[in-house]
């Protein structure tokens, strides 16, 4: 029981790591690319993100997008009051990502929001299962299923 229990921790922790990485990837390039922000802005809400500095960074990032502004790292931190917040805000950004092509920020934008997707419908999914609502936890199942069935393309061919 011991070892089960220790291989769930770890499969769990492995898990957070994964998923922390897909939203730091997916803020990062985001960022950086304004025709993914186009293609994810309806799709993808902040609030999957789940955590108060993503979501916060996410929708400035979204705000100056909107805006057409230039997004500079810097001017990004200053938004954020404690020491903690402004370091894991300059994490994301000293992060250096480098694609050989679009190919690749496709493939990485699918990748982290189909993970991030994922783990909220299973997190919702489980809470519901406690709550007794089998018909919100079978609706959640096909919800993820065709979930594998999302291609977000920036390229035309």
């Amino acid at each position: 029981r011991v070892k089960t229990n220790l291989a769930y921790k770890m499969q769990n922790r492995k898990l957070d790591k994964g998923l922390t990485e897909a939203k730091k990837g997916l803020i990062y390039i985001i960022s950086n690319y304004y025709e993914v922000y186009n293609k994810v802005k309806d799709i993808f809400d902040v609030a999957e993100l789940g955590d108060g500095v993503y979501i916060k960074l996410l929708n400035l990032i979204y705000k100056f997008h909107e805006e057409n502004k230039r997004i500079y790292a810097a001017e990004l931190v200053n938004f954020f009051d404690t020491l903690e917040d402004q370091k894991l805000v300059s994490e994301i950004f000293n992060t250096m990502i480098d694609f050989t092509d679009i190919k690749d920020v496709e493939k990485a934008v699918n990748d982290h929001i189909i993970l991030i997707k994922q783990y909220n419908l299973e997190m919702t999914r489980i809470q519901k299962i406690k709550d007794g609502d089998l018909k919100a936890v079978q609706e959640l199942a096909d919800r993820k299923r065709k979930l594998k069935y999302l291609n977000i393309t920036l390229t035309d061919g």
